[in-house]
């Protein structure tokens, strides 16, 4: 027999009502209906709460013929400890995920080296640098300038006469 036929004959022969019933067990009255229309079932400690005070031995409750509040409670079990361990493991990568932002931010505010050197988010180029006065182009241009305005002060320091016979 299943559980909700079980726990109905046993109410009836004790000439309970589902109210009277519910209160003995703590629970509502709907919620001892739906255990007997086997839309769910109660929790492991009100089941053993229900087997004393019925009379009935637990595996009359939990072994019946149709075995299903059995293979309900045990699928469960399991699906809660499947998603206890989903959400350990988002967690813990949240934690780590945390933790190593806030390493890379202490070592850019103390300017650590140690730790910018694994900072994904800083940008470092190495190599070698030309000193702005040693560029062939630039200098070059400074020089042409140089022999401009050196040109430029002879014509102004010549007088006029002079320059006409250039």
């Amino acid at each position: 027999m299943q559980f909700a036929n079980v726990l109905r004959k046993k109410r009836k022969e004790l000439h309970l009502t589902q109210q009277q019933l519910a209160d003995k067990l703590h629970v509502t009255r709907q919620t001892l209906s739906r255990w007997e229309n086997n839309l769910s079932y109660p929790n492991l400690d009100t089941l053993v709460n229900l087997s004393e005070f019925l009379a009935v031995p637990l595996d009359i409750l939990l072994k019946g013929d149709g075995n299903l509040m059995v293979n309900k409670i045990s699928q469960d079990v399991r699906d809660k400890n499947k998603y206890k361990r989903y959400l350990l493991i988002v967690l813990g990568i949240i934690v780590l995920l945390f933790l190593w932002l806030s390493i890379l931010g202490y070592g850019r505010a103390m300017q650590n080296e140690w730790i910018d050197r694994f900072n994904p988010f800083l940008r470092v180029q190495y190599g070698y640098a030309v000193l702005p006065n040693q560029v062939p182009e630039k200098r070059k241009r400074q020089l042409s300038l140089i022999a401009m305005v050196k040109i430029n002060m002879l014509l102004l320091l010549k007088p006029r006469s002079e320059l006409m016979r250039l």
